[in-house]
């Protein structure tokens, strides 16, 4: 953390006082307690992931967004036995472009709502996205039509979960 602090990555607090909330739980239940998001960070290993998504389906709030850092691995691939696998949809573009009509496939159908949207005005974005919530098509199974912002990451989560 002296480096963080060193280069101004703490948000204005020191190392000592970043240090002061972390703390060690003594169950993965405990440690979950409150969250709102758990980021998962394992090796690109999809037996990994689908043994620790099990125990954090498991073990977090009904409430709290299951993320992952997978680059390559599909997450229908390590979340599809998950109770809480309709927990949150994340999409990230990493180009410039902006995608308009990106279709995108979703395990539970109905109207989902777009809780976070990196390229929003509140962060200093272009503010394009898809206007708070998008339903699903009829079709072969539950889809998305959505707009992609550039450069941004947006969080879907359904209205029924």
């Amino acid at each position: 953390m002296p480096d963080l602090e060193a280069n101004d990555l703490l948000n204005g607090s020191t190392a000592s006082q970043v240090a002061t909330r972390i703390h060690v739980a003594a169950t993965l239940a405990s440690a979950l307690e409150g969250t709102v998001h758990v980021q998962e960070n394992t090796p690109e290993d999809v037996e990994v992931k689908r043994a620790v998504f099990a125990r954090l389906d498991a073990a977090a709030p009904a409430d709290t967004v299951l993320a992952s850092s997978t680059s390559a691995i599909l997450p229908s691939a390590f979340s599809e036995n998950l109770k809480g696998r309709a927990r949150c949809l994340v999409v990230t573009n990493f180009s410039p472009n902006v995608y308009h009509n990106y279709i995108v496939s979703v395990p539970l159908a109905g109207t989902w709502r777009e809780v976070l949207n990196t390229d929003s005005l509140h962060y200093g974005g272009s503010n394009v996205g898809n206007v708070g919530e998008v339903r699903t098509l009829e079709g072969v199974g539950p889809e998305l039509r959505l707009t992609i912002p550039p450069l941004a990451t947006i969080f879907l989560v359904p209205e029924n979960s």
